[in-house]
């Protein structure tokens, strides 16, 4: 993975020879960044989701810099820390270059030697963390894609059956698709969906409903050539039952005429509507 977090000196600086050390032993030290690692590598635990957005958390911590254990405890996060680290050492640096201009002399332009070393090494220990954090993003990035496509994959695999499944009472997903509500409707509202906007009511009578008679038509149908053949032949290719199979998206029924788009029709619209038909709050 190409990083968008540079080393901050270049060769040339007088502070080069000095960050690159502490920065190249940090890199080494990092259990995060090096996959090779005993203690945390792609093969362990620690690189299921939980364990990364936990180890996230302790990097970069939330809007203040501070994460949660599970224990309930808070704490600054390591960047916030180092943060910290490096405001101190500029405020001591300006208190000595305040301090030589107070007895007369003239402002220093370089850091004293401990200070810059101190300096350099809290600059190069943020740079490794900013790296590890950019490492977590793009693993929390990369696995939230991979599961958005084996949802998408997932909707409607086995045409609109009508199944679904309740979460806390509500109705949380059908056939794949996700629901939620759009003012006190319940709606389609997976993007992944080409009913996405449509009333999971009207989805039901519209949709399902006809796509199962027609299925169970054709399965009857089918039937029938099977007993057919069985009575001319002795034998029949045909199979007695569909089951549970995977549709091609093409073969999904289409919109219905008729039927609104939920999330296309504003308040406005809906209130005039219920106000022609009578309906009141």
């Amino acid at each position: 993975m190409e990083t968008k977090i540079k080393r901050r000196y270049k060769q040339g600086d007088p502070e080069y020879k000095q960050y690159t050390d502490f920065f190249d032993r940090y890199l080494l030290d990092s259990t995060i960044l090096n996959a090779g690692s005993k203690t945390i590598g792609v093969h362990t635990e620690f690189m299921d989701l939980p364990g990364i957005k936990g180890a996230l958390a302790q990097i970069e911590g939330d809007e203040n810099g501070r994460y949660k254990t599970h224990w309930g405890e808070t704490f600054f996060s390591s960047i916030s820390l180092a943060q910290q680290k490096l405001g101190e050492l500029k405020n001591t640096y300006k208190a000595v270059c305040d301090r030589k201009e107070a007895q007369g002399h003239k402002r220093p332009n370089q850091w004293p030697p401990e200070l810059l070393v101190q300096r350099l090494r809290w600059e190069a220990k943020l740079d490794v963390l900013r790296r590890e954090a950019e490492f977590l993003n793009d693993k929390i990035a990369n696995y939230q894609q991979q599961k958005q496509v084996e949802h998408n994959k997932a909707v409607l695999v086995y045409g609109p059956r009508g199944n679904g499944s309740l979460r806390n009472g509500v109705l949380a997903e059908i056939d794949g698709q996700e629901t939620g509500y759009k003012d006190e409707t319940l709606i389609i509202i997976d993007s992944a969906s080409p009913f996405r906007g449509m009333a999971v009511s009207d989805y039901r009578e519209h949709v399902s409903k006809p796509w199962l008679a027609q299925r169970r038509q054709w399965m009857n149908e089918k039937e029938l050539k099977r007993k057919q053949e069985i009575l001319e032949k002795g034998f029949s290719n045909i199979e007695s039952q569909l089951g549970l199979r995977k549709i091609h998206p093409c073969s999904l029924p289409k919109w219905p005429d008729g039927v609104p788009n939920l999330l296309l029709v504003s308040n406005k619209k809906k209130a005039r509507r219920d106000s022609e038909s009578g309906i009141t709050d």
